[in-house]
């Protein structure tokens, strides 16, 4: 039969010696919230990792890939025994946890001091479930990258930067896929950029991987790309269809040599030719999605006052020789920075709910410090603080 003839077919037919490699990663990104609400993500969590791990059972090559520790907290609330199994497969190397960040944020909104916090509570998540941080900054669909971002990520310890976005671009190519991105201060983080036409859903077709690497403009350096494959948003990430095309695309003569790996695995290769690769200095602009900047200002500003409210509340802290702020509110503040949230292309449910909800953080938050301020200060009278790292002069009213 057809089947049985199969593999010797495929050994007849091996790839040749010069074909480039396809770096498989099976993945489903989940945005934590967009065409849905926060609920509706928990469910889809929940599906994509029982399916996921039910497939580990039955292909043993295959390894998954997924960012994001507000995803695993929820996992983690909701179904303990899951998060227990996934555990499991990250120790025997099977399930990559990465991406440095707690959610995949935008980064042209929030603060500096937002940003850290949001990879500080990341990584240290990211500590428990796997014994190390991340050295890889996964956020593929965020809408252009601040030119900061390196000099952050460094100080954090990230070396790797990921994403797909860039070749989102209305009018200009960019020019590298891999490269050596810098920032203004002179930090410097390896970085690789997909070209799939699939983006980061990819389905592992011969056509796509083809497609991928025919957009590589540094193959002459390292012949090798991430192929992002597995349905996202509750689509239930990698199918065995895909899986079964994989195994016959691992050495098939015409086609790239395809094979399942993690993004770390990934970048430690590329690291090898670093020094050969170009360097580019500077915001990695994207040329769209540019309207949602301007969008649900109500959000914005909710966003910004508890942002405020919490930096304030910690100068309090470090003033009266408090203990730090829990962090639970951080942890709620870096889940706004999501980039379907604050830039404002999620549904109006959304900034409903998560948008009252900062604003009742904001004023919570507001109403402790002012009341450990006064408590502190043992003065029935005014008191002026300025919660900023500056001296300034201001009116006081």
């Amino acid at each position: 039969t057809l089947a049985a003839a199969g593999p010797r077919i495929l050994a007849r037919l091996p790839a040749e010696s010069w074909q480039p490699g396809a770096a498989l990663l099976g993945h489903a990104h989940i945005d934590l919230v967009w065409l849905w609400p926060e609920l509706v993500t928990r469910r889809k969590g929940q599906h994509t990792f029982a399916s996921m791990l039910r497939l580990m059972e039955r292909w043993p090559e295959f390894v998954f890939s997924t960012s994001q520790p507000a995803l695993y907290r929820m996992i983690e609330a909701d179904s303990p025994a899951q998060l227990r199994a996934v555990q499991k497969r990250i120790a025997e190397g099977r399930w990559e946890a990465t991406g440095a960040f707690e959610v995949e944020p935008d980064n042209n909104l929030p603060s500096g001091e937002a940003l850290v916090r949001s990879l500080l509570l990341g990584q240290e998540r990211f500590r428990q479930l796997r014994g190390s941080p991340s050295t890889v900054c996964w956020i593929p669909d965020v809408f252009g990258y601040s030119a900061a971002l390196p000099q952050i990520l460094r100080l954090a310890g990230v070396e790797r930067f990921y994403t797909t976005k860039m070749s989102w671009s209305a009018v200009t190519r960019f020019p590298y896929t891999s490269f050596v991105w810098r920032g203004h201060d002179g930090s410097e983080v390896l970085t690789h950029l997909t070209t799939s036409p699939a983006g980061y859903n990819g389905c592992a077709s011969v056509g796509e991987i083809h497609e991928t690497l025919l957009g590589h403009r540094q193959a002459d350096v390292h012949d090798e790309m991430i192929n992002p494959v597995g349905f996202g948003d509750g689509g239930g990430g990698v199918t065995e269809e895909m899986l079964g095309r994989a195994r016959r695309l691992a050495s098939l003569a015409g086609v790239p040599k395809a094979t399942w790996s993690t993004a770390e695995a990934f970048f430690d290769r590329l690291e090898r030719v670093r020094a050969k690769l170009p360097v580019y200095q500077g915001e990695l602009y994207l040329e769209f999605h540019r309207a949602t900047y301007t969008t649900q200002s109500d959000f914005k500003a909710a966003y910004r006052a508890l942002e405020r409210a919490l930096q304030m509340h910690e100068a309090v802290r470090v003033a009266t020789r408090g203990a730090p702020l829990p962090d639970e509110h951080w942890q709620r503040l870096c889940f706004a920075q999501f980039h379907d949230a604050l830039p404002g292309s999620s549904i109006g449910l959304v900034y409903q709910q998560l948008g009252g909800e900062l604003r009742e953080r904001a004023a919570a938050v507001t109403a402790a410090a002012h009341a450990e301020l006064a408590t502190s200060s043992g003065n029935p009278g005014f008191l002026a603080f300025n919660p900023l790292p500056l001296a300034r002069r201001a009116v006081v009213e």
